[in-house]
């Protein structure tokens, strides 16, 4: 199964770019001739249409953003681009009720400072944190998943956003904290 990866290059689609693939999807999807996606929220509001219209694009790749800083320093991230696979665009949006609009801005939130990083729970997932935002859905605060230096393709590594929902129940923060998985926290 090959992989497609849009916003190659700063958040833009690049037809002309050296270090992957890019799926001519912006040219023949939903009949926009020559049509040119050229941000991250377009390409969401697109997968998640097709997905609507039962057709989906789940072989898709979207690359996020340039891995932030507070991954590098305090998860020990390598720096290689944060991505998500469009069958988690679908998961996070049809399954966690995630609203359109604020996946769109996946990108704005993964790079601003999150309230905190944590383990996970899982004591196998040892590659991976969770990032509590600032974010809130139905009162709940929003958490995404993140998993460090995945292979995609051949030979593609990226840190990979592997969920997003709002994360209801007792508040993580202090629960996570008091299980010890506390990686880091904002100052308020």
């Amino acid at each position: 199964m090959g992989l497609s990866l849009y916003a190659c290059g700063g958040g833009k689609l690049n037809t002309k770019c050296t270090g992957c693939k890019v799926s001519a999807f912006a040219d023949s999807f939903l009949g926009f001739s020559g049509a040119v996606l050229n941000n991250f929220a377009t390409l969401v509001d697109a997968l998640i249409t097709s997905e609507m219209h039962e057709a989906p694009q789940h072989e898709k790749l979207l690359l996020v953003c340039d891995t932030p800083e507070y991954l590098l320093t305090h998860a020990g991230f390598p720096a290689l681009p944060v991505a998500v696979k469009s069958s988690i665009i679908s998961k996070i949006c049809f399954d966690h009720g995630i609203p359109t609009r604020m996946i769109q801005q996946l990108p704005t939130i993964i790079q601003n400072a999150p309230m905190a990083l944590f383990k996970p729970a899982k004591q196998t997932l040892i590659d991976s944190v969770v990032v509590v935002t600032f974010e809130i859905k139905s009162g709940a605060p929003v958490i995404i998943p993140i998993r460090q230096n995945q292979q995609v393709g051949r030979n593609q590594y990226y840190n990979l956003v592997t969920s997003m929902y709002g994360k209801e129940g007792p508040d993580p923060v202090q629960k996570w904290e008091a299980e010890g998985l506390l990686i880091w926290k904002s100052q308020p």
